[in-house]
């Protein structure tokens, strides 16, 4: 009887571990199958704060972009400091600082701004050579500064082949089709009037003989001349340069000498 007392006993207690040792599984189990799914959401969650925290610092970013040639990027807010760089027409920078008081250059009054230009380039700017910049309201402000440039009827030779520069660059950003139909066109006028801007006697120098063999793919060339003459007989014509894609437009212009325009 003592023996088989002994054995329920010890039968008892191998139950008893048993179960308890499958608990401590099954607690083990499940522990790890919470802590999957719980670590990943973490993550996302993590990634998502991320993705935000940058996207608001995004935001917070100001840009702006040149509406001149040649703005000239200061080592301090004053038109007597040193020049750090020179940005061309068209240039987004990102705004770091405004200064606290508005100062006035010739004509214009606003405020200065310190800059980070491409290429590493950082100074002051004034804001009368420039405009606030927003990446989704980029084709608007594209045809707002084509618009204007092209309104300079004073417009010197290195205005307009900065304009065209600018548009050839503002033609690959653009989406819509109406605003890349109207930034091709202000392209045109001014590859246009960029060309009828050179005197007659100066095809050769080498800046003008630079922009023309730039260009030359997009411009045709007609005859000056209206009537034979004996350099026409010889083949001696003297030709001027015209777009090809607005030779209609600009054929009145190509067929007289222009008049000297002043830089601004």
């Amino acid at each position: 009887m003592r023996v088989h007392h002994s054995d329920h006993l010890e039968d008892s207690n191998n139950l008893f571990l048993n179960v308890n040792t499958r608990r401590r599984v099954a607690a083990v189990i499940l522990r790890r199958r919470l802590f999957v799914p719980g670590t990943l959401l973490a993550l996302l969650f993590a990634s998502a704060l991320a993705h935000a925290t940058a996207s608001r610092a995004q935001d917070a970013r100001k840009s702006r972009i040149t509406t001149a040639s040649g703005v000239r990027v200061r080592e301090r807010p004053d038109t007597n400091a040193g020049e750090s760089a020179k940005l061309p027409l068209g240039v987004v920078v990102e705004e770091l600082e405004q200064s606290k008081e508005k100062a006035k250059v010739g004509t214009s009054e606003d405020y200065w701004y310190l800059v980070a230009a491409p290429g590493g380039a950082k100074g002051w700017v004034f804001g009368g050579l420039t405009a606030p910049f927003d990446a989704a309201r980029r084709e608007e402000i594209y045809q707002s500064i084509a618009s204007e440039r092209l309104a300079n009827k004073a417009a010197s030779f290195a205005d307009l082949t900065d304009l065209v520069h600018f548009l050839d660059r503002a033609a690959k950003e653009v989406t819509r089709r109406d605003a890349l139909a109207e930034l091709e066109f202000a392209r045109l006028n001014a590859l246009g009037r960029s060309l009828s801007s050179i005197p007659i006697e100066q095809h050769e120098n080498p800046t003008y003989k630079q922009w023309t063999t730039e260009r030359d793919s997009e411009i045709v060339r007609r005859s000056t001349e209206t009537s034979p003459s004996p350099s026409a007989s010889r083949g001696r014509r003297r030709r001027r340069p015209c777009p090809a894609s607005a030779r209609a437009t600009w054929d009145a212009l190509c067929s007289t000498r222009p008049r000297p325009t002043a830089g601004i």
